[in-house]
Formats: C-alpha cells, sequence, structure tokens
C-alpha cells in the first residue's frame, strides 16, 4: 500500500553561484571596482601611448641626422656614374681598335703593327735618311779650290 501513496516532495533548494564565504557587493563597492579598473586602463594606455611617442621621435630624430649623409652620397653617385660612362666609352673605342687589329686578314695585321710599333717586315728594308753625309757635302762644295 505504500507504494501506491505517494511519498511528499521537499521544496527545490536553491544552488549558490558565488563561493561560500564571498559576499555579495554592493553598488558603491562596485562603482568603486569600475573606477579602479578603469583608472588602471586609462594608465596603461597613457604609458602604451608615451613610450610609442618616445619611440616616433627618436625615429625621426634618426631620420633628420641622416638626411645630409643621403644627400652626400646621392651625389657621390651621380659622380661615379659620370666616371662609369667616360670608362665604358673608352672601353667601347679600345674594343674597335682590337677588332680592327686583329679580327681583319693578315695583311692588315702587319699594316697596324707597322702604325703601332717600330717593327717591320723582315723582306722589307728601312730606308734612313742620314743628314751628317749631306752637311759634309755642303761644307765641302763651300771650300775654295
Amino acid at each position: 500500500m505504500s507504494a501506491l501513496h505517494k511519498l511528499p516532495q521537499s521544496p527545490p533548494q536553491r544552488t549558490r553561484n558565488r563561493p561560500v564565504g564571498v559576499r555579495r557587493t554592493q553598488p558603491q563597492q562596485r562603482h568603486q571596482q569600475n573606477k579602479q579598473y578603469h583608472r588602471t586602463l586609462a594608465l596603461e594606455t597613457s604609458i602604451k601611448l608615451a613610450t610609442n611617442l618616445i619611440i616616433s621621435s627618436i625615429a625621426v630624430g634618426t631620420l633628420i641626422h641622416l638626411l645630409p649623409y643621403r644627400s652626400a652620397q646621392q651625389a657621390k653617385l651621380v659622380e661615379l656614374q659620370q666616371e662609369v660612362q667616360q670608362v665604358e666609352h673608352r672601353v667601347s673605342s679600345a674594343k674597335d681598335a682590337f677588332g680592327q687589329a686583329f679580327n681583319s686578314d693578315p695583311k692588315q695585321v702587319k699594316e697596324v703593327l707597322k702604325q703601332q710599333t717600330a717593327m717591320t717586315d723582315p723582306s722589307e728594308r728601312q730606308i734612313v735618311f742620314d743628314d751628317r753625309l749631306s752637311t759634309a757635302n755642303e761644307k765641302a762644295a763651300q771650300l775654295p779650290e
């Protein structure tokens, strides 16, 4: 019979969301906590801004100091580029002269050797005029006979 009767139920118990021993904060305490949190956040942000401003000012100062160095380097670069152009012109003319001397037929090589050196072809004889002999003949012609 007792199985047919329902047992009385106890009311549901409430579960606590907060740990035991922690009191519920009052509105004033919440306001003070929020105020402290916002102060800390503002201080942190201010420190970050100050640090970034210092780093930025150092970077700008460094760039300002580098500007004269950059202009000097640009001037040197322009000067070197002009020298390179002059050397390239000399190299191209030397290449042309080299091509004329050695990329032609053997007869022209002999002619170039004659022009640029004192060498002569062994089959030819070099004629040298001696002024001493002509002056001696003139003196002899001037002597009374």
